[in-house]
């Protein structure tokens, strides 16, 4: 009887460490992928401004 309720304890914690894991990655990815976006706009940005000025320094 002690082991079942040892087992079914770890697997009740085990449950809702999984169910919290999987919702606090949601969000962390959601948010990485929007932070990723602005660097990615960011870079572009930085990337267009670079190539403007040495085309404007060549010609």
């Amino acid at each position: 009887h002690d082991h079942d309720h040892d087992h079914d304890h770890d697997h009740d914690h085990d449950h809702d460490h999984d169910h919290d894991h999987d919702h606090d990655h949601d969000h962390d990815h959601d948010h990485d992928h929007s932070g990723q976006s602005a660097k990615i706009v960011s870079a572009i940005i930085v990337a267009l401004l670079i190539v403007i000025f040495v085309i404007w320094k060549f010609f």
